[in-house]
């Protein structure tokens, strides 16, 4: 088959797709690019194809359509194109370097010199934001996702990939080991220069006596009782580091037990826990490459009684730090929201770490999801839409607004970015060193990356800037003071004496009812005030499109700031 190559000027992102059957004489439409997950990080210089089976060419016009998602914009670019019977065409679309980051869709029409037009059904969406690579990040690095076996990509902007590890799976009889699902994961992150964790849980069933199997049915053959002796769970551990401990240090850490303060998970005591977790310790210290040990892994809610005992059995002898997992709590930034919020959680952790010790023993956020809701004909749906049709529906229960009958609501998904990077930031102010996103799917819309990668991407690139390590909340100020209800948050990162960056937002208070986050209406921007470093300052948007410059007085600033936070960048 011929090839011809024709370079066309769009700012476009494209990625590899099959192409849809030829009809009436039309050329038929792919898209081959090599960017994984349509995730660009750099100028996309993505490739349009347009092969014609039929016996006769094709003449006419190539019309191009991108949609941004955020603005609701669109870019029409056209081209005269002629596709000779038996060729393939090829266009190569340059990069453009006035393209924000954000993400796109992309509809192509061929119109034919009989002025007909024709819609071509392969869609095409990407997503573009400059989030870092693994391989130039710091292990301390704070941002990380979860994968899975079934698709372990790993996406630019985290360092920290997780995934988990069953025992009962790896390890189906005495003896017998399979590694085909971590193999996968291990090597996608090891490929990348990324960091693995491994929650690992699920006692196979063949190391307890009859009556204890129980717990974990999504797991076959699996308990969720201890094995009854040790040494098979250490026999396990030893030809898992055995196969993977290798100097890379990609397997950086091992979670002892998923979630075992729910019962379906775990149901042996807290000695039992602790015994466990101490001889993951032993193992992992007996390796030449040894990873750390975290515990816990304490799931959504409030559960202080059970991590109290935990604590009091001494796990906090045998682990190198501990972890939760802050789902709904994510979005919950005011300390007086009932039921459970960011901070309550935080609390907990440090009402049980001894004092003198909060800061030396690393506390992680592991787990920590946002449920999005799904785009329609390709477009966002606003809080305000979503919250509307929720409260319409006769199943709704306004005591409990961010529930829908038994489920929880989904947010838009502008809501899931600002929620992901506001509540980690506030995390990090608190002690929290680590906020692993949960998971990988959930950040995958439509063949691409969603919102929330685009705005980690951002957060990254700014963090990078500065000395992301000493972080400070500020006491910003709402304009007028007595703004009622809501209430204004500013996160510094940046050594006291070196640039810093700071991230705004506000919020609507609630102290009736709990998650207040998910079901309230979107928030407007507000006046707020922020103490800055130095004279001049620069104000970027979310989604880093635009750039103004401010000048300070008297140490502060006034700028306009809502849900979506903004970010202040302090000169050097």
């Amino acid at each position: 088959m011929k090839k011809r190559w024709i370079r066309l000027l769009i700012t476009g992102l494209l990625f590899c797709r099959s192409g849809a059957e030829a009809e009436d004489g039309l050329p038929v439409l792919s898209w081959r690019e090599a960017v994984p997950m349509n995730a660009w990080i750099q100028s996309p210089t993505p490739n349009l194809v347009l092969t014609q089976r039929a016996e006769r060419p094709w003449t006419g016009q190539l019309e191009i359509e991108r949609r941004d998602l955020l603005s609701e914009t669109l870019r029409v670019t056209q081209l005269p194109v002629r596709v000779e019977a038996g060729d393939e065409l090829r266009l190569q679309i340059p990069p453009d370097p006035s393209h924000p980051y954000g993400v796109f869709k992309l509809q192509v029409t061929l119109q034919g010199e009989d002025g007909i037009s024709h819609p071509l059904s392969n869609l095409h969406t990407y997503a573009y934001a400059p989030a870092p690579l693994a391989k130039t990040l710091d292990d301390d690095w704070p941002l990380g996702i979860h994968i899975t076996s079934q698709d372990p990509r790993a996406l630019p902007g985290f360092k920290w990939y997780r995934t988990f590890s069953m025992w009962a799976y790896d390890n189906p009889a005495d003896g017998e080991y399979r590694w085909d699902k971590l193999d996968k994961a291990f090597g996608a992150v090891k490929e990348i220069g990324g960091r693995l964790v491994l929650a690992n849980d699920s006692t196979p069933a063949w190391t307890v006596a009859p009556e204890r199997v129980d717990g974990l049915p999504w797991v076959p053959n699996a308990t969720a009782y201890p094995p009854d002796d040790l040494v098979h769970l250490r026999r396990y551990l030893d030809a898992l580091f055995a196969r993977y401990g290798d100097a890379s240090d990609t397997l950086a850490v091992l979670e002892v037990w998923n979630e075992p303060n729910t019962p379906v998970r775990w149901l042996g005591t807290h000695a039992q826990m602790v015994e466990v977790a101490r001889v993951y310790k032993q193992a992992a210290q007996a390796q030449p490459h040894p990873p750390r040990v975290f515990g816990v892994q304490l799931s959504a809610g409030s559960h202080f009684r059970y991590l109290e005992g935990l604590m009091q059995a001494g796990l906090l002898e045998v682990v190198d730090g501990v972890s939760g997992h802050w789902y709904e709590e994510l979005m919950c930034f005011d300390p007086q929201t009932p039921i459970s919020n960011l901070h309550q959680k935080v609390e907990n952790f440090r009402k049980v770490i001894p004092a003198g010790d909060w800061g030396k023993i690393p506390v992680w956020n592991s787990e920590s999801g946002i449920s999005i809701c799904a785009r329609e004909e390709g477009k966002l749906v606003s809080q305000q839409t979503l919250n509307h049709r929720a409260e319409a529906n006769p199943v709704f229960d306004p005591a409990q607004p961010w529930l829908l009958g038994p489920g929880w609501r989904p947010v838009s998904e502008r809501r899931a970015a600002a929620g992901y990077v506001g509540g980690t930031l506030l995390l990090m102010s608190e002690g929290v060193e680590k906020t692993i996103a949960y998971t990988l799917h959930e950040y995958i819309i439509d063949d691409a990356p969603s919102l929330p990668w685009v705005a980690f991407g951002v957060l990254g690139s700014l963090m990078k800037e500065v000395d992301y390590r000493q972080v400070q909340r500020l006491d910003a100020v709402l304009l007028p003071e007595d703004a009622g209800t809501h209430q204004a948050v500013a996160i510094r990162l940046g050594a006291a004496e070196g640039p810093g960056l700071i991230c705004v937002w506000a919020y609507e208070r609630d102290k009736k009812t709990g998650r207040s986050k998910h079901w309230q209406d979107w928030q407007m921007p507000l006046e707020i005030r922020v103490p800055v470093h130095g004279e001049e300052v620069e104000l970027r948007d979310f989604y880093n499109r635009r750039s103004d410059p401010l000048r300070s007085k008297d140490g502060w600033v006034q700028i306009s700031a809502g849900e979506e936070p903004v970010y202040i960048i302090e000169k050097p």
